[in-house]
Formats: structure tokens, sequence, C-alpha cells
């Protein structure tokens, strides 16, 4: 017997309801959703609303993301050279110790009950941890540390080591106040998408109900159905500025929807060849015999595109 798996993916699960909107609308006075939303009182148009406002806390979080990443890749550029520098002195240090090898405790390295030493792998204990192995070494009375003789020989820069960890602690922090901020993105965007998610579902129910001597058909709404779906998917495409796609094997009957905030336009097959079907942004394109291979220009030099379809696997 077929049932639908849902995604536990935001952007499969907005997918799901723009191909589901789509078709409804598409279908117009002959939707067979139209009796089951008024006697359940879903307002499809609303979750549409909803369906927006989500997209944007979507769009604000991939934004932090992007600028996290970045934060990251800085912050693993300030630390790479300390932090190997760092584990070469913590292996002459163990050897220096090597009749007490817990006088590295003091240098803030972990020993455990057996003598085997152990690092962080959070970011923020590696930069802490740094933090503290350095500053011990630079508060030590020179020609006192046992470290002295391993700087000197492989020419460490300590100055400079510890001038990058303080910039690797200014980066943390901003990471960590980022962190917070996609927290509260995703936060809103789940508050707000969650009923209009619960009405996804139960439309899926009526229509694995409607179509229990035929369930392929629920794949043209978007769902992925055990034993029904297995050939086709929800193909999700992008389109960088000024380009050109090509995309096959598109279901008929199903509805591609330009899902990105610019016009695409759409060519009937691979040649791009009279005039083409402007799709704007939201709006859907029904897929009739002779389209299951469309060519979908970008025109847009200044906003990249995308578009959802239902296609064979």
């Amino acid at each position: 017997m077929s049932r639908i798996i849902y995604s536990h993916n935001f952007s499969e699960q907005s997918d799901n309801f723009s191909v589901l909107y789509a078709k409804h609308k598409l279908d117009g006075d002959k939707s067979i959703l139209i009796d089951f939303l008024i006697a359940n009182e879903i307002d499809i148009e609303e979750d549409l609303n909803l369906q927006n406002s989500a997209l944007l806390h979507e769009e604000n979080r991939q934004e932090i993301l992007k600028i996290q990443g970045g934060l990251r890749n800085k912050l693993e550029n300030h630390i790479d050279m300390s932090w190997k520098y760092m584990l070469d002195g913590v292996q002459y240090l163990k050897k220096f110790y090597q009749k007490n090898v817990r006088e590295l405790r003091v240098w803030s390295i972990k020993i455990t009950a057996n003598g085997k030493i152990t690092y962080p792998q959070d970011e923020g204990e590696m930069v802490l941890l740094l933090d503290n192995f350095w500053g011990y070494q630079n508060n030590q009375t020179a020609g006192t540390s046992p470290l002295d003789i391993f700087i000197a020989e492989n020419e460490i820069d300590v100055v400079k080591i510890l001038q990058n960890i303080a910039i690797a602690k200014t980066l943390y922090k901003e990471i960590e106040e980022n962190i917070v901020d996609e927290q509260a993105e995703t936060g809103e965007r789940n508050k707000i998408w969650k009923d209009v998610w619960e009405d996804v579902k139960d439309i899926g129910g009526f229509l694995m109900k409607l179509y229990v001597a035929n369930p392929k058909k629920i794949c043209n709404w978007g769902y992925n159905a055990v034993g029904a779906c297995g050939k086709q998917e929800l193909r999700t495409s992008k389109i960088k500025l000024g380009s050109t796609v090509v995309s096959t094997g598109i279901f008929v009957g199903s509805v591609l929807t330009n899902t990105g905030k610019t016009d695409l336009h759409l060519y009937k097959g691979r040649k791009i060849k009279g005039k083409p079907i402007v799709l704007h942004a939201g709006e859907h394109f029904g897929v009739l015999k002779g389209y299951s291979t469309i060519t979908v220009i970008n025109p847009s030099l200044d906003i990249g595109g995308k578009f959802t379809t239902m296609a064979n696997r």
C-alpha cells in the first residue's frame, strides 16, 4: 500500500506546497480540492501568504549562514598556524615532561588517566585552548619556559601568534552572535510555516484516500508516495545571471513553477526559436504534451533564477 513520505527539510516542504498550490490554481473550478478546503476551513491563499513570509525568513537565514561561513574561514586562517605550532610544541613538552606528562595541564592541555593527550573539536574551545596555551607561554619570565628553546629553534613568532589569537577571539564572538541571529530566523520561519505544513499533510492524506485506485496521481501534486512516485521527483533548478538551462524528462500534466524573483523565458524543446513563454516570478506553467523538454532562460543580469518541476528520475 502506498504512503506519503513527508520531508523534514523546509525547502522541500515549500516546494511541495508550491506544486500543490500551482496545480490547484491551474485546475480552477475543476480542482478536486475545492470542497475539501471549504469543509476543513483551509485558506490556501493565506497559506501562500504565510509561505512567502516563511521564505523571507529563510532567505535571511541563508544570508546569515553565508556571512557565518565567511567568518569561519577567516577564523580558520587566523588559528591554523597557531594550532600547528601548538601541536608541535605540546609533543616537545610531552617529551620534556616524560617523567610526569601531567605537567602539561598547567599549559591547559587535557591528559587522560593513561597519559593520552586530547584536543577539543569545537572551534570555540580551540580558540580558548590557543589563548590559554600561548598566553601561559607569554606570561613566563624570559628564559624560564621549557618551550623557549623550541620556539627559538623553529623561529616561531609568538607576538604574531598572539595577534592572530586576539583576532580569532573577536571573530568567534561575531560567529556566536551570528548563530543567535540564525536560530532566531529559523524559529520565526518554523513558527510561520507550521500551520501551512499541517494543511499540506492534511491535503496529502485526503488525496491518498481519493486516489486509492490510482495513487500515482498524487505525484502530480508534489507529494512523494512510496510505490507510486518511484519514477518521478520534484526537481529544483537554478539559473545563473543571463544563463540558459535545458530541463528534460519533465512529467507531462505536472506544473513548472517560477520560484525565483525574476522573469523566466520558456521555449519548447532544446532550441531557442520563436516567441518565448514569459513566466513571471511566482507564476506557474502547466506542462503540456510536447513540453517534456524545455529550454529556460534567465534574461536578468542582476538576479539569479529558480524554478521547480516534476520530472522523471
